[in-house]
């Protein structure tokens, strides 16, 4: 009889701990849970990479990250997991906004082929959810504020579901500030994630690398981004099977990135989150 009990005691403490790893869909982390986490994460950091070509010269961007734990730890979260996955590599910029000043990317991949100008796209999958501390998702404005937008910083975006939900909703795409956007986007859909440490450009496979650090973002750069509006029209695949495919209008300008976490940790302790 004692086993059984033994027994009984021990399953509920394991799905008592398995709950806990995920994170309802209606609420977010208490803040000493938020307050644990960035005592054993620190501040994570992130590279992302930019290759893309300039009057036939190649140039190598790679943009290092803080990402904001202690103030968006779902979005932070779901980024790591993601990018640990995969799901960023070989993916492209694929929309510039001129009106609000930022790039998305990450929802379109391509690899080499002998089409289209050498490429094959592909639809990353709409299946992957991305949820994160923004008003939509009934994220009250915490006491130290919203996390900023800056030049180059990351957020995500909600997509409202086909039920009307938003909670855990954005597909995983970025989006990438190019200025101060505080004027221009609102906290309402939006939740900033991850600001600039520093970067690294490289123009030419054998150019000397530059070094730009305390919030100096080189001008060239800026404007490179901003010069890919093109848009044509390309056969863009469901996934990489090539089971179906559909027309639609993306970026012409293959602007290639990659996702990469930096630091050696064990990221079981971050909360579980979407598919």
């Amino acid at each position: 009889m004692k086993k059984v009990l033994l027994a009984i005691m021990l399953l509920t403490v394991m799905a008592s701990m398995c709950a806990c790893s995920l994170v309802p869909a209606d609420s977010f982390l208490p803040r000493y849970k938020v307050s644990k986490l960035a005592k054993e994460y620190g501040t994570p950091q992130a590279e992302v990479t930019f290759n893309y070509e300039v009057s036939g010269k190649s140039v190598q961007v790679v943009v290092t990250y803080n990402l904001l734990l202690d103030q968006t730890p779902l979005a932070v979260s779901r980024f790591i997991q993601l990018a640990n996955d995969g799901f960023y590599n070989d993916s492209l910029v694929d929309t510039y906004n001129s009106t609000n000043q930022y790039l998305i990317m990450g929802r379109y991949s391509y690899l080499e082929s002998s089409v289209q100008d050498g490429k094959k796209y592909y639809k990353n999958s709409s299946d992957i959810t991305f949820a994160g501390e923004f008003a939509t998702n009934g994220y009250k404005k915490p006491a130290k504020g919203y996390a900023q937008f800056e030049p180059l910083s990351l957020a995500m975006f909600h997509e409202t579901s086909s039920d009307g939900s938003t909670f855990n909703s954005a597909n995983g795409a970025l989006i990438m500030a190019l200025t101060d956007q505080e004027h221009t986007l609102n906290y309402t859909n939006y939740a900033v994630f991850a600001q600039v440490d520093h970067l690294t450009i490289q123009r030419g496979q054998d150019g000397q690398i530059s070094v730009y650090t305390d919030g100096k973002i080189p001008s060239d750069f800026i404007a490179n981004l901003k010069s890919f509006t093109s848009k044509i029209s390309r056969t863009v695949y469901n996934d990489r099977t090539e089971s179906s495919s559909v027309s639609q209008s993306i970026m012409a300008t293959n602007v290639l990135l990659t996702v990469k976490i930096l630091g050696d940790y064990d990221w079981s302790a971050l909360p579980q989150i979407g598919k």
